[in-house]
């Protein structure tokens, strides 16, 4: 049993990606700069598969609405599925998976020098403000922590992620038993901030 599955099946699934970034940093294949290396030209197929779904979606005469739907995100585009996303939370759904594939995309661009830049995926390069305004519509509506995490994850701000995590679990001092799901979730997080070299504070590990 590999230790991505030994995770899984003791219910650590949140650690699993990190497992995945300590093996990717630690084994130069994975990630290589060389065209020497096979690996190399992955990048190239990822290009090559997202420009082939571009060109389907735009022609896409013999595709239904949900099939159109299903390849556009695949490639990372926001349309047509923002246009049929009627709640809030399917809406922010759509806008991040467009700004991680394009933040994807600008990454592989500028390692390979421009090589495989894919062309698309810019629907979302300048859209943070509407993302964060996303997160506020649901921050009116929704008390959950979980999507205040996930808008500092989102951000790339692990102070406020530290900070609001702090804050939560002062505000609930008194019933965390209640909920065990968030506390594990936090704890990935701290772990995984600390395994990267980010400082974490004090009151949070020791509600953890």
């Amino acid at each position: 049993m590999d230790a991505s599955s030994l995770l899984e099946k003791t219910g650590l699934c949140s650690l699993v990606p990190l497992l995945q970034l300590r093996k990717m940093s630690r084994n130069a294949a994975l990630t290589p700069f060389s065209t020497d290396e096979s690996s190399y030209y992955l990048a190239r197929s990822r290009a090559f598969f997202k420009r082939t779904i571009d060109k389907i979606v735009t022609k896409g005469t013999s595709l239904s609405q949900v099939e159109a739907c299903l390849w556009s995100i695949i490639a990372g585009h926001l349309e047509p599925a923002l246009s049929l996303s009627s709640r809030t939370e399917d809406r922010l759904w759509c806008y991040l998976n467009a700004a991680v594939e394009s933040r994807l995309d600008a990454a592989i661009t500028t390692t390979h020098n421009g090589d495989f830049d894919v062309g698309i995926g810019r629907e979302v390069e300048n859209d943070d403000l509407r993302i964060n305004s996303i997160f506020d519509e649901i921050a009116a509506l929704e008390r959950s922590p979980y999507y205040t995490i996930y808008r500092h994850i989102v951000n790339d701000d692990s102070l406020s992620l530290i900070a609001s995590m702090d804050m939560w679990l002062e505000q609930h001092d008194d019933e965390l038993e209640r909920f065990p799901h968030i506390i594990r979730l936090m704890a990935h997080l701290v772990l995984l901030l600390r395994f990267t070299g980010q400082p974490v504070q004090v009151g949070v590990l020791f509600f953890l």
